[in-house]
């Protein structure tokens, strides 16, 4: 098998092409001609990055020659004499969008062992989540999101959504998280419950804190691998599968298993919901404000209350998680629902070309 290939953007490009009899293809105007020769040229290899993928697409396509070319039909003419025998210089066989996912996925890891290391430092036992967020700075969100930052530096990854909303009117597409949060502080309102301007202050800091670390790595970091590496379902499910299930290690710190299972399953949804306003908006910044809102509404609603923690019952704890967070989930699916916007998942796009209009 031969491939030739160029560098581009930092990593090598292949495209597929058998030519049953090279030696008759004649230059034309434009490169070329190879009309009826039997040059069968793959469009839909051109952006497979590795000679595994190039001999893949090949049986895909099931193109029986045995080269595979740089993707410009042009450079077919003199691909013959310039093809490399990567029998004797080898291209690792992964994708290196496999490789990226699965630096994401550990550096996601080590961020969550970052972040409950140092929770579980800070708090005793069996400490409410309330409490942990309203009484203290939380050091251990902080120093994961700047790990993350650090990774993302290191390896390059420029493609986390750190920009404002395109177009400028997907904004609006915050609207039903918005009226949600708006809801929770007109509870809080209606129970009268005194919250001290202290406390509300290091809950609007910690909840902040989180709102970014946890958007930089799971709809950042996360989302920015696993949309290069996968399809568009996978992906989309694999980060709000993660993104939920991290949320269980609260029982850590909590001892509520069950309490932490319904947390993990709302955020699940929540994620959905996020991810979708993401995909929507091409930028980070408005799920880290949504989700900030939303973290600080809920929090200082439960500061506000008098006396320990009550225990409420896994069930209507998941009964109130679907009534709350399931219409959030239904709308993130609805704003992704149009294949037009799915086509853009790999790369965000610039401009308001191929976003679809709400």
């Amino acid at each position: 098998m031969f491939c030739d290939g160029t560098a581009r953007d930092g990593l090598r490009h292949f495209t597929v092409a058998a030519p049953y009899n090279h030696s008759l293809c004649r230059s034309g105007g434009d490169g070329p001609d190879c009309s009826g020769l039997g040059l069968v040229y793959s469009a839909a290899s051109a952006l497979v990055q590795s000679q595994a993928e190039c001999q893949h697409v090949a049986q895909l396509d099931n193109v029986r020659g045995d080269f595979c070319f740089d993707h410009h039909p042009a450079d077919f003419g003199r691909s013959a004499t310039h093809s490399i025998d990567l029998n004797f210089l080898r291209e690792d066989t992964m994708p290196d969008t496999t490789k990226r996912l699965l630096i994401a996925i550990g550096a996601v890891a080590i961020w969550v062992a970052i972040t409950m290391g140092v929770g579980l430092i800070q708090v005793a036992p069996g400490t409410p989540l309330d409490k942990f967020a309203s009484e203290q700075i939380v050091w251990g969100t902080p120093m994961a999101a700047a790990f993350m930052l650090l990774v993302a530096w290191m390896m390059g990854w420029r493609d986390l959504g750190f920009n404002n909303a395109r177009p400028l009117r997907s904004w609006r597409l915050i609207w039903l998280p918005m009226l949600l949060i708006i809801g929770f502080v007109g509870v809080a309102i209606l129970l009268d419950r005194p919250v001290p301007v202290s406390v509300v202050l290091i809950v609007a800091i910690n909840t902040m804190v989180v709102g970014f670390s946890e958007e930089l790595a799971f709809r950042g970091v996360l989302w920015g691998a696993a949309r290069k590496a996968m399809s568009f379902w996978p992906a989309f499910f694999l980060v709000c599968f993660l993104f939920g299930i991290v949320h269980v290690l609260n029982a850590l710190m909590t001892g509520q298993f069950a309490a932490a299972g319904v947390q993990a399953f709302n955020a699940m949804l929540s994620g959905a919901a996020f991810l979708a306003i993401r995909i929507r908006t091409h930028s980070i910044i408005p799920v880290m404000i949504v989700h900030w809102l939303w973290d600080l509404a809920v929090f200082v609603l439960a500061a506000g209350r008098d006396g320990p923690s009550p225990v409420i019952d896994p069930m209507d704890q998941l009964t109130g998680a679907l009534m709350i967070v399931g219409p959030m989930a239904l709308y993130g699916l609805f704003l992704i629902r149009n294949a037009k916007v799915r086509e853009g998942w790999d790369d965000d796009l610039v401009g308001e070309q191929g976003v679809q209009k709400f």
